[in-house]
């Protein structure tokens, strides 16, 4: 099974994913045969026979572009919010429910990012925002449940909205790198 590391034909004999812990690099991509592989590293590097390509990230680099990207990111979801919130005011419920979807998984994205960046450096946000969210969420399904839209609108316009502000501010920092 030859495996090639960013383009390098593995010839160590330790273990790929010990090796690259050591040198701070993450598996960013994976070729099987030249398809691309999705699953989980370990299974894959045990298979005998195939063709394996891995092209890895520097930790702190994939923090950068992750820290990047919810920056920019947070600004739109924001806008969301805000348009989730006038829609269900106006009573256009179905809207509504559509465009809360695309929020649902933004913040799902959102807290996948944060939560491995805090993984890696614990404290990049600071455990108490994502109670908050937490408590949020709880209140905000509860609600949605009861399909109390006028509710629903209170909570994204006036808990996620100021929630989604602050993480904006405490992560959009430059002095807040881990």
């Amino acid at each position: 099974m030859p495996v090639y590391i960013n383009n390098q034909q593995w010839l160590g004999a330790e273990d790929i994913l010990e090796w690259l812990k050591k040198k701070g690099e993450v598996i960013n991509r994976i070729q099987v045969d030249g398809e691309e592989y999705t699953g989980p590293p370990e299974q894959i590097l045990n298979e005998a026979g195939r063709e394996i390509k891995i092209e890895t990230i520097n930790i702190d680099q994939l923090i950068v572009e992750t820290q990047d990207s919810i920056k920019t990111y947070i600004p739109k979801l924001k806008e969301g919010i805000s348009r989730v919130a006038h829609l269900l005011q106006r009573g256009q419920e179905n809207d509504a429910c559509t465009m809360a979807t695309s929020i649902i998984d933004g913040f799902a994205w959102l807290i996948h990012a944060v939560g491995a960046i805090n993984a890696l450096r614990p404290g990049y946000l600071p455990e108490a925002e994502i109670i908050a969210f937490k408590e949020i969420s709880a209140g905000l399904l509860e609600a949605w449940r009861n399909k109390d839209f006028v509710l629903v609108s209170d909570f994204f316009e006036y808990e996620l909205l100021p929630l989604i502000d602050r993480w904006g501010e405490i992560l959009g920092s430059e002095d807040h790198l881990p």
